[in-house]
């Protein structure tokens, strides 16, 4: 939109000048086929206008005033400024089409103060109500019936009232589009959310069944080292036989160097079976020592997996909790936003309800005046 005031006049009066070239049947209003050929030949192209017409009431409309027109550049203005700005915005930090939504919607939001000046205080339109009045006053110079100045007036009451209710009706718009955006926003972080959920929990999972295999193996392996050297350590401690039996290999190499053959076969037989006793026992003892040593070592094992597996479900259980957690805390989050855009914007509708009452008075006051 142009700033100055001079400029602002003249592209005013060359926009009122186009429109009475089109509406050839002098009746203040074109149709649609025509509203695009004036749309194109302001702008050099073909425009959608048709996705502003919600927000200024005229879905249904076929045909359009001046008025009409005038809001409908603003729309078209506004938005292809606030298109370019998100962008650029898009280019710079890489969002996806949701977010860019999403960066509109605030954007958006956050000029409510200039959308209301568009609404209400729109320079064209009050340029164009100054052209009524003007008009209206050299009129009433020139001596023209009272049924003309009264039609003036009420066609500035007429513009006035409609900007009132397009701006309730556009606050009422950008409320359902902030929700609609909201919950969209909402949906996309509860399944973001979701989805990294889902891959904790996977993870907890793989590192309990992974975890608890590794533990077990690592486990397994020290069994089998420690009954390996448990084994080595008794029969290295444990290894020594009776002073019978060290008497009879005496008596065994004594005979033999005597070369008493018959009586050193005897006592190697007592010995072999001495002996031979005596190694069974010690393997027993061995095995008996083993067993005992292994099971306190299976006992401290199992103990070690008990903790490790009770650490897994407290983290588990910690986990669905804190997920719990986040998920009321943007519940609660998005309720407040919403609370917030409707304390927001029905302060914005009471005002446009307070302006609509302020233009409907005059129109029934000079009403009742013309009936007198």
């Amino acid at each position: 939109m142009i700033d100055s005031s001079q400029e602002r006049t003249t592209k005013l009066q060359r926009l009122l000048n186009l429109f009475n070239e089109i509406d050839v049947i002098s009746n203040g209003t074109i149709n649609g086929q025509q509203l695009s050929s004036f749309l194109r030949q302001i702008y050099g192209r073909d425009i959608e206008y048709q996705i502003y017409l919600n927000n200024l009431l005229l879905d249904h409309a076929k045909w359009f005033a001046f008025d009409d027109i005038l809001m409908i550049i603003t729309e078209i203005d506004y938005y292809e400024t606030l298109k370019r700005q998100v962008l650029q915005i898009k280019n710079e930090e890489n969002l996806d089409e949701l977010q860019t939504q999403i960066k509109m919607c605030q954007i958006e939001s956050s000029q409510t103060n200039q959308r209301r000046n568009d609404f209400l205080k729109n320079k064209y339109i009050e340029g164009f109500i100054q052209i009524i009045k003007n008009y209206q006053r050299e009129n009433s110079k020139i001596g023209v019936n009272h049924e003309d100045l009264q039609n003036s007036e009420d066609r500035i009451l007429v513009i006035l009232n409609k900007q009132a209710k397009r701006w309730k009706n556009y606050i009422k718009q950008l409320k359902k589009y902030q929700l609609e955006q909201l919950q969209m926003n909402l949906l996309e972080n509860k399944l973001v959310y979701a989805n990294q959920c889902e891959q904790r929990e996977q993870e907890i999972t793989f590192l309990r069944v992974n975890k608890f295999k590794e533990l077990r193996e690592q486990q397994k392996e020290e069994l089998k080292l420690e009954s390996q050297k448990i084994v080595e350590n008794l029969q290295f401690k444990m290894i020594k036989f009776s002073k019978q039996v060290l008497d009879l290999r005496q008596k065994y190499e004594y005979l033999m160097k005597q070369k008493q053959f018959q009586l050193a076969d005897l006592v190697k037989q007592q010995l072999d079976i001495l002996e031979l006793e005596e190694r069974k026992s010690l393997e027993r003892k061995i095995k008996a020592s083993r067993k005992k040593k292994l099971k306190a070592l299976k006992i401290q094992q199992n103990i070690k997996l008990q903790v490790f597996q009770q650490k897994l479900e407290r983290e588990a259980t910690f986990y669905k909790v804190q997920r719990k957690k986040d998920e009321e805390n943007m519940e609660i989050k998005s309720k407040r936003v919403v609370i917030d855009i409707n304390g927001k914007l029905n302060r914005e509708r009471i005002l446009s309800l307070a302006l609509r009452k302020q233009y409907e008075r005059p129109r029934i006051n000079s009403a009742y005046h013309s009936i007198v």
